[in-house]
């Protein structure tokens, strides 16, 4: 049995066709030529004589009709392209029907035949997908095309001779020679098809093994959840002047760590803002660029929830090691299944993981880079898991470490760290190189550009802080004239304190009355630290202030819900101590029809020095401190202030309590926690304090009655309805922990400030009322031991006081979100008070 080859393909199927084509008359030629259906040819049937006797021909060959349209699709394009003929398989058919309609037994053949050439078609329902792209199939498939011309030929040439030369010939003899031709066609598809099915078969499993290799995979990228430090690598590399880092691979110990076969471990530090971290990008760029191997890296930032812990650090570390040597996925599915977590949250499993990957990779050599180590919470944690993984490599691992000065480490045996300073007198000449080319595009400075004693005097004020730098001549750019860059030349700041308030206060002289008011609502709210309870801002994953509850603050700052681009706005006032970052830019349209602005955004410290002077602000004595800065040194008060008449007068509350009461079980509060706990921060304040002066204590006894008005009348009600909706529906108990709390700290007042002891008063009048509603309201097997002895204990003149009989109705009314299962805490356990 032999197949038709490859090469002779496209010459059998012209001789085919073109030997079909010659036996027709030009008539039948161009009739043959035209477009054909299956309708077309059952038609000619029907109207065949004695239409009662075909009609089984027409049933017989009606399940046919869908297997020789597949056939015809499989084939067609490749006919076409050979001969023109619009229809392969219904053309030739409709050519034989209108010769054979009214003959009965020819008729008979046709449906035999036709059934034998679709029969081993049948068999493989994949066969048009194999044609195009198996050549062998194509080949079979051809030579079966090719009887069905053969027959239509010799039916053709049949019936259009004399009747006299049909007496010497028997079509029989035509119909058995095709039907072996087509059972011998049979075979070879059966084997050519088997054979392509077996080798699809096995592509398809390797096809599937590659996707659940791939699945897993991002899987276990997910499980993993690297922070996102490629994003802070651009941005560093960004900020790098050309040149200013080169000395650091001239540094002696730097080489040695590079060179050395065995691994090792390298100490940078620096001072706050002295370029540290531009180093670190820098020199993670020349690593990648020039070693062999892998260069994983890490920025830690203590104001991200996502970069300041070893946890972060080391997931991060792994998934990079993991992009480079893929092999290593296979060592992670256990870890993977074992788990149970939608993410890897437990250290052992981390550091297992880490040194399992450190121990089995077969990169050359490994290079870790980690800026910043000072603001990774827990580094005592971190430098023993790398140690560790450092002794189980079987490669080369390097590892060098940016932190700040004076930086204690533990006493791991092998972190014998030599240690290379990032003093002032490495930078001083990069530094002054780069204050020569920024002052050359201040455009207050013409004519003065080139001013040799004006960049002295910069460099020298830097002294070799590039922060500090770049801070001072970013404010130039907005001096109005050469005079006003001489009147801040003549008292330059010394050292980053000393510059941010110069920076500050001169920026507030452009202020107008709101916009100081804003920038001080900005700074009073962006250290989350300060009022956010812990597991709040572990929950929220992060510690920055987003847009929402941005907007929300200074609404209650501008006395109104329009704000117009609050990102540039924001960046405008708050630069260069703040940032903004555009988390999706975003353009809605409103009900009439109109776009207006809905980027989402988030606003965070351009460095961490800014945090460092920020909290230094609190304790600083008012005189010191920018107008911006000073109600930090009395933030609670201020913050409880602002959250009184975001509760109380802010149509967005309003919106969000509506919804609540109609959903209460799925109402959507995007920032009221965020606030609220601002107010529970100014509940907690014990006392005044002591060193405040004489417009400071004018100051506090203004909020103190505000907060006291607020606490003693039904404006407090919204507050009060939300918390037990949210508290009730939720079974949370953070609402009585909260109101415990106060009545613990105002169970001792220590201030005799007249205002603030009316303030001490109303909130523990309202507070004790409140706590015997809860107790009254909430399930008792549930209540923490300390509420619970309050079922009994009816605060004196409670049902006296309307605002007391108003809680108690607003609580009666949502007890029916309360369900018997177990309460739980902030930390998400069932909790029970007895223990």
């Amino acid at each position: 049995m032999t197949l038709v080859s490859s090469q002779s393909k496209t010459v059998a199927w012209k001789y085919a066709i073109d030997r079909h084509l010659s036996r027709l008359s030009d008539t039948q030629r161009k009739t043959f030529s035209t477009t054909a259906t299956p309708e077309e040819c059952l038609d000619l049937i029907r109207q065949a004589q004695g239409r009662k006797k075909y009609d089984r021909f027409i049933v017989a060959l009606r399940p046919l009709i869908e297997p020789l349209k597949r056939f015809e699709g499989s084939i067609d394009v490749l006919v076409q392209a050979q001969s023109g003929i619009a229809s392969p398989i219904w053309g030739p058919l409709r050519m034989v029907i209108t010769l054979i309609s009214d003959r009965l037994k020819t008729l008979q053949n046709l449906v035999v035949l036709l059934d034998r050439i679709v029969d081993p078609l049948k068999r493989f329902a994949n066969y048009e997908s194999l044609f195009s792209e198996n050549e062998l199939l194509q080949n079979a498939i051809a030579a079966l095309y090719c009887d069905l011309l053969e027959f239509s030929s010799r039916i053709i040439r049949y019936y259009s001779r004399s009747s006299f030369l049909n007496v010497f010939s028997s079509f029989d003899k035509d119909l058995l020679e095709v039907s072996d031709s087509v059972r011998h066609h049979w075979t070879e598809i059966d084997i050519v098809a088997n054979a392509a099915n077996i080798e699809e078969a096995k592509n398809a499993r390797e096809a599937e093994k590659v996707q659940r290799q791939l699945d897993i995979r991002k899987d276990i990228n997910r499980w993993l959840s690297p922070s996102n430090v490629s994003d802070d690598l651009a941005k560093h590399l960004s900020e790098y002047v050309e040149g200013s880092c080169k000395w650091l691979l001239a540094e002696a110990a730097l080489k040695d760590v590079l060179s050395t076969t065995d691994s090792s471990m390298l100490r940078i530090l620096a001072r706050p803002g002295g370029g540290k971290t531009t180093a670190a990008a820098f020199l993670i760029r020349q690593l990648a660029g020039s070693t062999s191997g892998a260069t994983l890296y890490f920025f830690c930032k203590a104001s991200d929830a996502e970069k300041r812990t070893s946890l972060h650090v080391l997931r991060s570390l792994l998934w990079q090691c993991l992009q480079y040597d893929n092999n290593l996925y296979a060592a992670m599915v256990q870890w993977y299944y074992q788990s149970g977590r939608s993410i890897a949250d437990s250290q052992t499993d981390v550091i297992g993981m880490f040194t399992t990957c450190m121990q089995g990779t077969a990169l050359p050599a490994i290079h870790i880079v980690i800026d910043a180590l000072d603001e990774c919470l827990d580094s005592m944690d971190l430098l023993p898991a790398l140690s560790n993984a450092m002794a189980a490599s079987r490669r080369p691992l390097k590892l060098i470490l940016f932190s700040r000065d004076g930086m204690s480490l533990p006493d791991v045996p092998i972190l014998q760290l030599p240690t290379i300073h990032l003093t002032k007198d490495k930078c001083r000449s990069s530094i002054d190189s780069y204050v020569k080319k920024r002052l050359a595009e201040v455009d207050s400075l013409e004519g003065h550009r080139h001013d040799d004693q004006l960049a002295q005097s910069i460099s020298h004020a830097a002294d070799g802080l590039w922060l500090f730098a770049r801070l001072l001549i970013d404010e130039l750019h907005y001096a109005p004239s050469w005079g006003e860059v001489q009147r801040q030349i003549s008292g330059l700041p010394h050292g980053l304190r000393n510059l941010y308030t110069s920076i500050l206060t001169t920026k507030e002289k452009t202020f107008s009355g709101m916009q100081l008011k804003m920038i001080q609502e900005l700074f009073l709210w962006i250290d989350t630290t300060e009022y956010l309870p812990e597991w709040f801002r572990w929950n929220k994953n992060s510690d920055v202030i987003e847009d929402q509850t941005i907007c929300a603050i200074l609404d209650v700052a501008t006395t109104s819900r329009e704000l117009f681009d609050p990102p540039n706005l924001i960046k405008r006032l708050a630069s260069p101590l703040l940032e903004v970052r555009i988390i999706s830019p975003m353009v809605a349209v409103d009900q009439h029809g109109t776009p207006y602005h809905c980027t989402a955004f988030s606003v965070e410290y351009v460095h961490q020095t800014v945090i460092q002077y920020l909290r230094w602000t609190v304790d600083a004595l008012s005189a010191d401190l920018p107008h911006s800065l000073r109600p930090r040194r009395l933030a609670a008060l201020y913050r409880g202030v602002t959250a009184t008449h975001y509760l109380s007068q802010s149509d967005d509350f309003k919106d969000n309590l509506q919804q609540l009461r109609e959903r209460p079980r799925h109402g959507i509060f995007d920032n009221y926690l965020e606030i609220v706990y601002g107010l529970w921060g100014a509940l907690n304040l014990p006392h005044l304090r002591w060193d405040l002066d004489a417009e400071e204590n004018a100051k506090a006894a203004t909020l103190c009655d505000q907060l006291t008005h607020f606490l003693t009348t039904e404006k407090c009600l919204g507050w009060i309805e939300a918390a037990i909706i949210i508290n009730y529906a939720g079974q949370w108990v953070n609402l009585i922990e909260n109101v415990e709390n106060v009545l613990e700290v105002a169970s001792d007042p220590l201030s005799s400030a007249p205002a603030f002891h009316r303030f001490h008063c109303a909130r523990q009048t309202l507070m004790t009322d409140f706590i015997y509603v809860l107790a009254q309201t909430w399930p008792q097997d549930d209540l923490p031991t300390q509420t619970l002895t309050r079922i009994a204990q009816i605060p004196r003149g409670f049902y006296q006081r309307p605002l007391a009989r108003k809680v108690m109705a607003l609580a009666r009314q949502y007890q029916w979100l309360l369900s018997p299962a177990q309460a739980r805490s902030s930390n998400c356990f069932s909790f029970n008070g007895r223990g």
